[in-house]
């Protein structure tokens, strides 16, 4: 006979593990957020970005920028919520940008210059001439990127509650939705 592990011994190993392991807030929770840190979210279809004042369970504080005032916004209205994890340069970024609008000023200045020429095309010339239009375009836009460095944003999981209506064997049930 094989004796099964009583179904309270399980639940009670599984509380002592869970209660071993030190609490933290996941990446990304209101619970990261400490004032001072800038944020940016997205409150009735705009845009807003300032300075962190303070945060409670269901609003946010943050000092505009651009308004120079204090304002408080609940987080039920809130659909997006990011904090800058810090400055990075954006060198890759800069090179990409830089290269296309090289590559972009090569091409136009051919078309028009073909316009105007009559002659016909030397391809080694044109082709030499895209190849370094692109490569100083990148090599300008990297120099930008990295004296420009941008903030790195990270999502914020928002919480919510909602009412959600459930279909059960009875027929319909009522409850409400967090999400954490």
């Amino acid at each position: 006979m094989v004796r099964r592990p009583v179904p309270h011994a399980i639940l009670l190993l599984k509380m002592l593990l869970a209660s071993a392991v030190p609490a933290q807030a996941p990446v990304g929770s209101t619970d990261n957020l400490t004032p001072g840190v800038s944020i940016r979210f997205r409150d009735a279809g705009k845009w807003i970005t300032g300075s962190l004042v303070s945060v409670t369970a269901d609003s946010i504080e943050l000092a505009n920028a651009k308004t120079k005032s204090t304002e408080t916004y609940s987080l039920s209205g809130l659909s997006e919520l990011w904090y800058s994890a810090g400055k990075k340069p954006a060198v890759a970024r800069g090179a990409a940008v830089g290269a296309l609008m090289g590559a972009a000023t090569a091409g136009g200045t051919l078309l028009i210059y073909s316009a105007l020429d009559t002659s016909g095309w030397e391809t080694t010339g044109e082709w030499a001439y895209v190849g370094v239009c692109t490569a100083a375009g990148a090599a300008l836009g990297a120099l930008l990127g990295a004296l420009k460095p941008q903030d790195q944003w990270v999502a914020v999981q928002v919480p919510r509650a909602q009412p959600v209506i459930v279909p059960t064997r009875n027929g319909i049930g009522m409850g409400v939705s967090v999400r954490f």
